[in-house]
């Protein structure tokens, strides 16, 4: 785990307490397999913490605070969990700032990110605040980078309520530019192949087709088994050194 630097630890405990408590820490049962097709033992739902407006709105608060310096002109967010933050972190920016900032709305098309219709103009000259919930590569994020630099927007920062992946290797990705997570928490990962051979898989510990995209793995290796096929494990927590 990459602990914060110690002037963002009392937002990071607050953030994390969050995450806890609500329940969005998945532990088990099974393993997942992660957007990025990364297999783990440990799923971050976020949903969770969406499914509560109070806490949504302390969180995204404490991202447009932390941002309020760089009179940004709109927040950017992709689908869906970066729409729903780039909601909130502009409505707090605006109230922070005093004057309104606009909201840019991204979308998946194929292997590319497109901005929602009518929405160039907002970019063309501005600064842009790119946010989203939890960043594992940044891969999805540098899409979103590109199409933004590509309408002449400036990116003047990335917030973010989790980065569980390598920091160095996300902050490669955006060199220069400012990024500022709630919680860095690095959450161990293995490729597809690293898991058949060392991790979760090699062990025979089944999918979890709950959250993440389980589901979709067994539909390619059908070899594999579901949580679901296995009623000894279901209902129980997965150790993370098993």
């Amino acid at each position: 785990m990459i602990m914060p630097p110690q002037e963002n630890i009392e937002k990071f405990n607050q953030a994390y307490e969050m995450f806890r408590k609500t329940g969005a820490i998945k532990n088990g049962p099974g393993h997942f397999v992660y957007s990025s097709r990364d297999h783990g033992v440990i799923y971050i739902d976020k949903k969770e913490i969406f499914n509560n407006s109070t806490q949504t709105s302390i969180l995204c608060e404490q991202i447009a605070e932390h941002f309020k310096c760089l009179e940004i002109d709109a927040v950017a967010g992709p689908e869906s969990g970066g729409i729903i933050m780039a909601n909130w972190v502009a409505m707090h920016s605006s109230r922070l700032c005093e004057r309104k900032v606009d909201v840019i709305h991204l979308f998946k098309k194929g292997p590319l990110m497109v901005v929602g219709k009518d929405q160039e103009k907002k970019i063309s000259g501005k600064k842009i605040l790119l946010v989203d919930d939890i960043a594992t590569t940044g891969s999805s994020l540098k899409k979103c980078a590109e199409i933004i630099n590509n309408l002449e927007g400036l990116i003047v920062g990335i917030g973010l309520l989790w980065l569980r992946g390598n920091e160095s290797i996300f902050l490669n990705l955006f060199q220069g530019i400012p990024v500022f997570p709630l919680i860095r928490a690095r959450l161990d990962g293995w490729s597809e192949e690293q898991c058949r051979l060392i991790g979760p898989c090699s062990k025979n510990l089944p999918i979890n087709t709950e959250f993440g995209h389980g589901a979709e793995f067994l539909k390619e290796h059908p070899e594999f088994k579901a949580v679901t096929d296995v009623p000894f494990i279901v209902g129980k927590k997965t150790p993370i050194n098993n």
